[in-house]
């Protein structure tokens, strides 16, 4: 985001020229330039309390700021904090000479926030109009990202839709998950299965992109499928994949929305209520030379997804059979290793030592 760039008026006139109250003025400007500068290069730095603090502040004595407003919509739709971004992004495009880069801006975060409420028409006709824009190629880049993300790509003209209660099912090919129908009531039986140990609500339903062309998908995406964002209540995965994992993904992020994730306990909750039944344990074994102790990896995350996921998985399981659910729910608002000592007590030095010990044998 560019703060307007006042400098110029320095470059013409010198302060011996200029009377003391423009000069004020003057300076005054060049100030609230560089604090909206800096409130910018916080959020880029995803310092975002910070960058807030200093937005709200801006805000404060100027609370029509195009750019002070766009960047408060922008750092709390980064934070989840939907709708009250979507406040700030709204009052963008009620400034009459609010800039195009800044209302491009508010379009694409909007397009975010309608699609949290579950308003997808409101939600594409933003998106659709900061591309229509082309007001930066990043704002514009990243209402195509979202557009494909959410189901508003043209990629998607010929994909068929099926709702049910907590799902809005999108397939590429109706054919690709066989039986539609026991498809549709496997995932809802396990969304009710799952959901009775999160008591989540979500904002809306869950939007669940069956792909059955998985090259065309990680072309598009450029990563690899499945993948979701538990905020949004948004999924991209395949027919064979896990029947709770995605899922899990969306129930439990909406039931900690503002939580402080870490991703071993992340990934492993999925893992545990995946209903796969796999044996994570045994699946460690094989990587075990990955392997030093649970709080490094947990701290540092130092080996890779062949121990994550299993470790996660069965972390989350011994978590919930030696401290029980209530207290597990009380951890996940944060993640951490250090909040896990606090939560569970000296208890869980004896239940990690005992998961090493057995991956080691």
């Amino acid at each position: 985001m560019k703060a307007r760039d006042v400098s110029c008026v320095f470059t013409i006139f010198t302060p011996m020229k200029l009377p003391l109250l423009t000069l004020l003025l003057f300076t005054l400007t060049l100030s609230h330039a560089q604090t909206i500068q800096d409130a910018s290069a916080l959020f880029a730095a995803r310092k975002l309390d910070s960058a807030m603090v200093m937005t709200k502040a801006i805000l404060k004595s100027d609370s029509l700021n195009a750019d002070a407003n766009v960047l408060a919509g922008r750092i709390l739709t980064a934070q989840k904090n939907y709708d009250e971004a979507a406040g700030y992004l709204e009052r963008v495009l009620r400034v009459a000479d609010a800039p195009a880069y800044a209302k491009a801006w508010a379009l694409c975060e909007l397009g975010t926030c309608y699609f949290y409420r579950g308003d997808y028409k409101r939600a594409r006709e933003c998106l659709t109009s900061c591309v229509a824009m082309n007001a930066t190629k990043n704002s514009t880049s990243s209402a195509k990202n979202l557009m494909l993300k959410l189901g508003f790509d043209s990629v998607y003209d010929s994909w068929i839709t099926k709702e049910s209660a907590h799902f809005v099912f999108h397939f590429q090919d109706p054919n690709s998950p066989g039986n539609i129908d026991g498809f549709i009531q496997v995932k809802e039986a396990a969304f009710e299965s799952i959901n009775s140990f999160f008591g989540a609500k979500l904002p809306k339903k869950i939007d669940y992109f069956v792909w059955s062309n998985l090259l065309l998908a990680e072309s598009l995406f450029r990563h690899k499928l499945a993948f979701s964002d538990g905020a949004l209540c948004i999924t991209h995965t395949e027919a064979n994949h896990t029947i709770g994992h995605e899922m899990t993904h969306s129930i439990a992020g909406s039931a900690f929305l503002h939580a402080k994730w870490d991703r071993l306990i992340n990934e492993g909750v999925a893992v545990y209520f995946d209903q796969s039944h796999k044996n994570n344990l045994a699946l460690l074994k094989p990587n075990k030379e990955l392997f030093k102790s649970i709080p490094d990896f947990w701290k540092n995350e130092s080996a890779g997804d062949a121990m994550l996921y299993p470790l996660g998985g069965e972390l989350v399981k011994r978590l919930i059979e030696n401290f029980g659910r209530e207290k597990l729910l009380v951890f996940m608002n944060d993640q951490s290793y250090e909040n896990a000592r606090i939560v569970f007590g000296e208890k869980l030095d004896a239940v990690l030592k005992e998961l090493e010990e057995e991956i080691q044998k």
